[in-house]
């Protein structure tokens, strides 16, 4: 058995339909992580506006509420507590509710 020093060319026109199909999947999946990491940005502003208008107009919410409205309203949940946090809400335990825990809308939101 002779070994062979140069691949045939339908093997070679196989490698290289290979390499294209592989560089075309790379590029679908850049571009779904893309589109992915875009409409969860807009979810996360969504969440933070939801956050504030309720926010603005509350003055403080206790926030297992404000997590139920907010998924009644199409968001995540588990996004409120973090949007609160960027605009500078506080969250509380207030004992006289049990130790639950209330969001507070900055002071300077009640100017």
């Amino acid at each position: 058995q002779s070994i062979k020093d140069k691949p045939s060319a339908a093997s070679f026109a196989a490698v290289k339909r290979s390499e294209s199909k592989r560089t075309e999947h790379i590029a679908e999946h850049d571009a779904h992580q893309a589109k992915a990491r875009a409409a969860d940005l807009e979810h996360k502003r969504f969440v933070k506006r939801f956050v504030h208008d309720k926010l603005r107009v509350l003055g403080k919410i206790r926030l297992e509420l404000l997590q139920e409205v907010l998924k009644d309203a199409g968001g995540t949940p588990s996004y409120a507590l973090p949007a609160a946090n960027s605009l500078g809400c506080t969250v509380e335990r207030l004992p006289e509710f049990g130790d639950r825990e209330f969001v507070f809308a900055p002071r300077e939101w009640a100017a």
